[in-house]
């Protein structure tokens, strides 16, 4: 009888378990999102908006997730911010704000004038910004030389990964 009884609370236990998967990237803001459900306030910023939002979203936190979504990220989200909340909600699989952001790059692309902002982001998603419908690139010619830099500063990446130095040919 006692050999049943441990049998018992083990099955007990297993079902006391429950394991949620997170993204790695959503998963280093638990501890703002704990703090948030405690009380405090966050301190939002481009690079924690997309996973508290995921966070938000994932754990059913509406008041937070609204402050994220029609608060912080209308006022953030520009020019400049798009690729990084392109690149975090593509990690997320945060598809609405991937493509909110890639449409911000797609309309004002003509006006960057830093590769660097661009270089991190993937093949696809580039490839998902080039064929944007809102593209507005300067014409052909102003596309290639986007193109150009994405290309030049993955380059200049890609040989920074390699070799650990910056190497300006």
């Amino acid at each position: 009888n006692n050999h049943s009884n441990h049998s018992r609370q083990e099955h007990n236990d297993k079902e006391a378990k429950v394991e949620i998967y997170v993204p790695p990237l959503a998963a280093r803001h638990i501890p703002a999102l704990l703090d948030y459900i405690y009380g405090a306030s966050p301190q939002l910023s481009t690079s924690n908006a997309p996973s508290l939002r995921y966070l938000a979203n994932r754990f059913d936190i509406r008041e937070l997730h609204s402050e994220i979504s029609l608060k912080f990220i209308p006022r953030d989200l520009e020019l400049h911010t798009a690729p990084q909340y392109c690149m975090a909600a593509d990690d997320l699989k945060d598809f609405e704000l991937r493509d909110r952001a890639l449409n911000i790059l797609a309309e004002r692309l003509d006006k960057l004038n830093n590769g660097n902002l661009l270089r991190e982001m993937s093949p696809r998603l580039m490839r998902s910004l080039v064929q944007c419908e809102r593209l507005n690139a300067g014409g052909n010619w102003g596309l290639s030389e986007k193109v150009a830099m994405w290309l030049r500063s993955r380059d200049e990446l890609l040989s920074v990964r390699k070799t650990g130095q910056f190497d300006s040919h």
